[in-house]
């Protein structure tokens, strides 16, 4: 058993100050001033080791009643940010609850801002029938701009454009695309289509399908003479189909007549065979030389047409109206059609003469016959633009 040694007493002078609440760092500071003084006299030969005297000192002190309560409004905080960012906070502001307050704050406005951005392009896709692209997608102003756009009402000028481009299958180009009247009268021209019309709009597009280019010529809008190209054409190729399935059928017999002890039930080849391939290669060949000697005529006529033209209009000792093309030298040429003058250029690459005005604006391409000569327009436009001349007289 221990005995209490005399402590020694000693006396200081302090100011008087109000007294205050003793803390926890307080009676620390204390235990350790004692404790070092104590063990500093000449009693420390008598006394317990001071590791010993410290550990009673410090559960002496650690008193439940002087712990610091917990801080209810931390833990709040801490509880919602990990509810809102569906992590718990970490770092070195983890305690800090204006960085707790900020960042629940930013995660809520940015969730509010996401639910906001799906709804407005929810009424993007539902006003304008296609879903936002492009780098503004996620721009609301630009969405919210968009769509305040769509519902104005439209124009005279942009719902006679859009009854243009339903009944016409194409959007208005050229010179006059906000000419009210022009679309007027193009809208009524395909009202006021009859049976007939309709019949050679789509004989020029199968046309067009079937032999790969537009029909041109004075016999453009004759039905008669563009099914009959379509139908030399679709036969052409079945009667190369026919040929060919006769001439595998005669190879074929010949095969099981060769052939004494083979089965006579041989099926025919498949046809991912040798000889079918054979078979695909020549027909392809046998096409090619045909189109080349098609190609091969029409070059022989064309010439002799434009012999036969030049001839008549030096025989005649004057021309159409129209100046011969220069074949050889293929230089621009000036000229005029029906009384409207124009200029055409010979275009390598497409080898046809493109036509422009005087403004230089190309309006077509020039095709001649020994009938004579004219202009494929390029958009209807500009044949209204042409018969409106002042110049124009309607004849050469």
């Amino acid at each position: 058993m221990l005995s209490k040694p005399p402590v020694p007493i000693l006396t200081t002078t302090t100011p008087e100050t109000p007294e205050t609440p003793e803390t926890m760092a307080d009676n620390t500071a204390s235990v350790k001033a004692f404790a070092k003084a104590l063990y500093s006299s000449e009693l420390k030969e008598s006394l317990p080791p001071k590791k010993d005297f410290y550990k009673f000192m410090k559960e002496f002190l650690s008193d439940p009643a002087s712990e610091k309560p917990a801080d209810e409004e931390l833990e709040r905080l801490k509880s919602e940010y990990t509810e809102t960012l569906g992590k718990p906070p970490k770092g070195p502001k983890v305690n800090n609850k204006d960085w707790l307050k900020s960042k629940i704050a930013e995660s809520s406005s940015a969730s509010d801002s996401d639910s906001e951005l799906d709804e407005v392009k929810a009424e993007y896709l539902t006003v304008l029938g296609k879903k936002p692209s492009g780098p503004k997608t996620n721009n609301l102003e630009w969405l919210r701009g968009k769509i305040a756009d769509a519902k104005k009402p439209k124009t005279e000028l942009q719902l006679l454009k859009d009854e243009y481009t339903q009944k016409l299958g194409k959007k208005p180009s050229g010179p006059k695309t906000n000419d009210i009247e022009w679309l007027k009268k193009k809208i009524a021209e395909v009202d006021s289509q009859t049976q007939e019309d309709i019949e050679l709009k789509e004989a020029k597009l199968q046309y067009e399908e079937v032999l790969g280019k537009k029909p041109k010529g004075p016999k453009t809008n004759n039905i008669d003479w563009l099914k009959e190209k379509i139908a030399e054409v679709i036969g052409a190729d079945d009667s190369s189909d026919e040929e060919i399935i006769e001439s595998s059928d005669e190879e074929h017999d010949e095969g099981d007549e060769g052939d004494g002890e083979a089965d006579g039930n041989i099926p025919p080849p498949h046809p991912d065979g040798v000889e079918a391939k054979k078979r695909k290669a020549q027909k392809e060949q046998e096409k090619q030389e045909k189109e080349e000697k098609e190609k091969e005529i029409e070059e022989v006529e064309e010439e002799v047409e434009d012999e036969e033209v030049e001839d008549e209009e030096e025989d005649e000792g004057k021309g159409t109206g129209l100046k011969p093309l220069n074949l050889e030298l293929k230089e621009p040429i000036d000229f005029t059609f029906e009384g409207v003058a124009y200029k055409r250029t010979f275009d390598d690459d497409k080898e046809v003469w493109m036509v422009e005005d005087e403004d230089g604006n190309g309006v077509g391409e020039w095709m001649e016959d020994k009938t004579g000569g004219w202009i494929v327009w390029e958009e209807e436009c500009w044949e209204e633009i042409h018969t409106e001349h002042e110049d124009y007289t309607g004849e050469e």
